[in-house]
């Protein structure tokens, strides 16, 4: 939303802070804010009346513009069509600062156009700074002095931009809301509008129908006459260019100007131009047509909300006035609507039409139907002021009245949230500056919070409007309290990451999968469990994933399928060999949860001739580490999948998986486990990067096919020490006709102390050369 810094001033007379430092108090207190701009009219600028129009003997379009600053008559060329002799506009003399189509600030030169010279500018806003309004000549007042400086009607402004979130946009899309708002953060009064008594008269002659009490909680049309339409006066049009909006007339304007100090938006019918004296809210026809105010022509359906008179559309409820009912310079009465909508269908309406106004912005995230009548009353102020209009009476639907909210309160809950203890007469008193009402008690707090606040629905809302109210700022930093003693892990968990690291140490690469069956991968595995076992999700998150596993083994084998590639690499050990340790589920009575008994299990999968004794030899590995001897039973837990199993053909290898049942491995054991974490290091754990540039070498070898990377890796960083950088393995080949396997690295080569000289970096890469050749007989490859 954007804010004039010049409105919210008016509106708190004590606010003595900057626009810069407004911004950074609503950003540390309510939404991010900022300062986007600064409205200033160069005061060269003058208020002119123009006295005499000329053909430009030179040019068709053009036209000799002869205007009374007050001081002296200069000559303008001009081709703007929207001016007639007697019009009061701005004129720019040379020298005169004004902005071009891009808003760049650009200084007026002495100019000669077709033959005639032209002794400065008529403006248009656009070139005055107040929007992107290019059309024709800003015309001004009638009554607006001429001689004066534009500046002294129009001030500098500032304007903010605030990024209100939807939680606040209820109180917060207007200028009266940002005000109440930095009221209650610094302490200030703030100035409320000045609002006119409403009529208590009904109309008798005017009828209203609202079709459903849901769509419409609230409507309250009041009927003016004897309207006089003019252009606004400059603080209120000054008020709408800060807004990004076009003045149009003084009853246009005032409806704006409503909306963007209260928050809620007002609309206003030529009662001349309806069909009767009969106003309806319903729902649209579906495919019924209707013609906005921007000659725009919709086809509607049941979604949409429209106000009748005599069942004809005249305005799409919350969005935008109708063509037929406009205001005009020849409107001697109006109905002012101020209404109320269902949030849900102006949001609809305006996302699928794509007609997102001001008016829409506000209604589709909620408002208090409360406020109708505060809106209501300030617009009449205003038109009775500005178009010295006579309220004749009113038209009212409001079936439910709303009731004040009451939340109780504990107030001792706030210090333990806040981390920090607050008075609670801190606490009142933040109540109160946000406008709420408190009865207090020792315990209980009742709070009656303002009706604008939909947002403060319950208890949990309330010590977050106190704390930040307050200051985060204010709230001190702690440091953590850290525990000197540390607990023994249970036994569960030693058991769990012993076996974990028994299985890593034999080259066995840890996955983790979801805990959901891939019913394609038990298909093919003929492994698709009883359906009385099987636990099946109500809200699945794939129509193929619709049961809980019964076995890790599945997925473990998927990883193998999708590996594939690596896996059939002629030289490499990598995810031949993969482990899971999770849960699995299975329908039955005595689980935590009811129907379902939940187990941890820990699987393995080996693909290669070597699977079946592997898997045998590791499994007396996790029995031997529990103490269950050698010759277990649970060695049999070995499967190996036949070569004509569509999975072995995929991999062309033969695989090998076991699974055992690890709740049942750990009540069987009678030893304890010996699991212990890995110490601290002594070794440092950070380093400031160097502020000398690296040097980059490459390295090609063939080693023979039993040779590990990692050796490599070590014999790198042992012979080139503090200097190696970093060491990044980017190919592995396979040379045809050979049975070595190559390796290439990129070696970053850079010293904390100087820059590395060629000759440097050189006899440090032919150590590392030479000992790979005489520790691994390893062949450089050119």
């Amino acid at each position: 939303m954007r804010i004039s810094y010049n409105w919210l001033k008016e509106l708190l007379p004590e606010l003595w802070i900057s626009p810069q430092k407004v911004a950074e108090l609503l950003t540390m207190h309510s939404f991010e804010t900022e300062v986007i701009e600064k409205i200033s009219i160069d005061p060269k600028v003058t208020v002119s009346k123009i006295v005499d129009i000329k053909p430009h003997p030179n040019a068709d379009k053009l036209r000799l513009v002869i205007v009374n600053t007050n001081k002296n008559t200069p000559t303008v060329v001009c081709g703007a069509s929207n001016i007639n002799i007697g019009d009061v506009v701005p004129y720019s003399p040379e020298r005169t600062t004004l902005q071009d189509e891009q808003g760049k600030p650009f200084k007026l030169k002495k100019a000669t156009i077709r033959g005639e010279e032209s002794a400065g500018m008529l403006n248009s806003p656009r070139e005055l700074g107040l929007g992107d309004w290019h059309s024709g000549i800003y015309l001004l007042p009638s009554n607006t002095p001429v001689g004066d400086t534009l500046s002294d009607h129009i001030k500098d402004d500032v304007i903010l931009e605030a990024d209100i979130e939807p939680n606040r946009s209820h109180d917060c899309l207007n200028h009266l809301g940002i005000a109440r708002e930095i009221a209650a953060i610094k302490q200030l009064t703030v100035k409320e509008p000045k609002l006119a008594k409403l009529p208590t008269s009904k109309l008798p002659d005017w009828t209203l129908e609202i079709s459903n009490a849901t769509d419409t909680p609230r409507y309250h049309g009041t009927l003016f006459n004897d309207i006089a339409i003019t252009n606004s006066p400059l603080w209120l049009q000054a008020r709408l260019w800060a807004m990004g909006a076009k003045p149009i007339n003084n009853i246009v304007d005032i409806s704006n100007y409503v909306m963007f100090e209260i928050g809620n938006p007002t609309h206003a019918f030529d009662t001349a131009q309806l069909s009767s004296k009969e106003i309806g809210v319903r729902r649209a026809k579906d495919k019924e047509t209707f013609t906005t105010l921007d000659e725009e022509t919709y086809e509607l359906n049941e979604n949409d909300l429209i106000i009748t008179s005599q069942d004809k559309s005249i305005a799409l409820a919350g969005v935008m006035g109708g063509l037929s009912s406009q205001v005009t310079s020849d409107t001697k009465e109006i109905l002012l609507e101020t209404a109320n909508f269902k949030p849900y269908l102006i949001q609809v309406t305006s996302t699928r039409l794509k007609k997102n106004t001001e008016s829409s912005a506000r209604f589709k995230k909620g408002i208090t139907p409360d406020i109708v009548e505060h809106a209501a009353a300030r617009a009449t102020q205003l038109l009775i002021e500005l178009a010295s209009a006579t309220a004749i009476g009113v038209i009212e639907y409001y079936p439910k009245p709303t009731k004040p909210k009451v939340i109780s309160f504990d107030p001792s809950k706030i210090g333990s949230l806040a981390g920090t203890t607050i008075d609670t007469n801190e606490t009142q008193s933040a109540f109160e500056r946000l406008r709420c009402k408190v009865e207090t008690s020792n315990s209980s707090w009742q709070v009656t919070v303002p009706s604008d606040r939909l947002d403060l629905a319950g208890p949990h809302d309330l010590p977050e409007e106190v704390i930040r109210l307050i200051g985060l700022d204010k709230i001190k930093a702690k440091e953590p309290t850290i525990s000197d003693t540390s607990t023994e892990l249970p036994d569960r968990v030693q058991w769990r990451e012993s076996i974990r690291a028994l299985l890593v140490n034999q080259g066995f690469t840890e996955t983790i999968n979801y805990s959901f069956e891939n019913e394609k991968i038990l298909q093919k595995l003929d492994a698709v469990p009883a359906e009385q076992t099987r636990v099946k999700l109500t809200n699945p998150p794939a129509p193929e994933r619709s049961y809980l596993r019964q076995s890790l083994v599945p997925q473990l084998i998927k990883n193998i399928v999708t590996n594939k590639a690596e896996i059939t690499k002629k030289f490499t050990n990598t995810e031949k060999a993969l482990f899971e340790i999770g849960q699995v589920f299975i329908a039955g009575k005595g689980g935590k949860v009811s129907g379902i008994i939940e187990q941890e299990h820990v699987a393995g999968v080996i693909v290669g001739d070597s699977g079946p004794s592997a898997a045998r030899q590791i499994i007396s590995q996790i029995t031997k580490l529990l103490g269950m001897g050698k010759e277990s039973h649970y060695t049999n837990s070995v499967t190996t999948l036949s070569l004509d199993s569509p999975i072995s053909k995929k991999i062309g290898q033969a695989i090998t998986y076991f699974e055992l049942n690890l709740d049942k491995l750990i009540h069987e054991t009678e030893v304890k486990p010996s699991f212990e974490l890995n110490p601290p290091t002594d070794k440092p754990q950070y380093q400031a990067p160097s502020k000398y540039p690296a040097v980059y070498r490459d390295l090609s070898i063939l080693v023979s096919p039993n040779v590990k990377l990692e050796e490599i890796q070590e014999i790198i960083e042992r012979v080139g020490g503090k200097k190696i950088l970093d060491v990044d393995l980017f190919d592995t080949y396979e040379p045809e006709d050979s049975n070595s396997k190559g390796f290439a690295f990129h070696i970053a080569y850079q010293s904390q102390t100087k820059t590395l000289t060629d000759q440097e970096v050189a006899i440090l890469h032919n150590q590392i050369v030479t000992t790979l050749q005489e520790e691994l007989t390893a062949e450089l490859r050119e």
